[in-house]
C-alpha cells in the first residue's frame, strides 16, 4: 500500500457548494478577521504612543549619568590638585560622554565651579574648618537644562592655602 502524501488534517476539509464558488466550511469569518485587526491595531497604536515617553526617559537618565560622571571627575580633580585650582579653572566643556573637550563648539555640557567656605551653624571652630573644607557648586548647563550640584571638598594639602 502506498502512503498518502497529504496530511490527515487536510483530508478532513469539506466544501459546500460546487464549482468555482465552493467554500470551505472551516476558517475565519470576515467579522472575526476585522475584530482581530482592530485589536492588533489598538495594541500597535498604544505601543507607538508610549515610545516617545520611553525615549525621553532614556535621554534624561543618560544626561543624569553623564552629569554625575562630570561631578565625580571634578571632585577627584579637586583631591589631586587642590580645591583652589578648581575654582580658578573657569568654564570647562564636556562632550555627551562626560569627557573634557577644549572648546565650546565640541561641547554638549558647559560647567562652572563656584567655591566658598561651608557654613556650620553653632561651630566654635568654624575658621579652622573653613581652611580644610570648601563647598563647590557645580553648575552644569546641558542641552536644554541647567542643573546645580553641591560638593563638600576636603583640602588634600596641595592647594596654596593648605597645610
Amino acid at each position: 500500500m502506498k502512503a498518502s502524501l497529504i496530511p490527515s488534517r487536510l483530508k478532513k476539509v469539506s466544501f459546500q457548494g460546487s464549482g468555482a464558488f465552493a467554500t470551505a466550511c472551516c476558517g475565519f469569518s470576515l467579522i472575526e478577521v476585522t475584530i482581530a485587526m482592530a485589536v492588533i491595531g489598538f495594541a500597535v497604536t498604544t505601543i507607538m504612543a508610549l515610545l516617545p515617553t520611553g525615549l525621553g526617559s532614556l535621554q534624561r537618565s543618560m544626561s543624569q549619568t553623564v552629569e554625575t560622571q562630570i561631578v565625580r571627575g571634578i571632585g577627584a580633580s579637586a583631591l589631586v590638585s587642590g580645591f583652589d585650582q578648581i575654582a580658578s579653572s573657569g568654564t570647562m566643556y564636556f562632550n555627551d560622554e562626560g569627557q573634557s573637550v577644549g572648546s565650546a563648539g565640541q561641547a554638549t555640557y558647559s560647567v562652572t565651579v563656584l567655591t566658598n567656605p561651608p557654613v556650620y551653624p553653632g561651630s566654635g571652630s568654624a575658621p579652622a574648618v573653613s581652611n580644610a573644607l570648601t563647598r563647590a557648586r557645580v553648575v552644569i548647563a546641558g542641552r536644554s537644562t541647567t542643573n546645580t550640584h553641591t560638593l563638600i571638598l576636603a583640602d588634600s594639602g596641595k592647594s596654596a592655602g593648605g597645610s
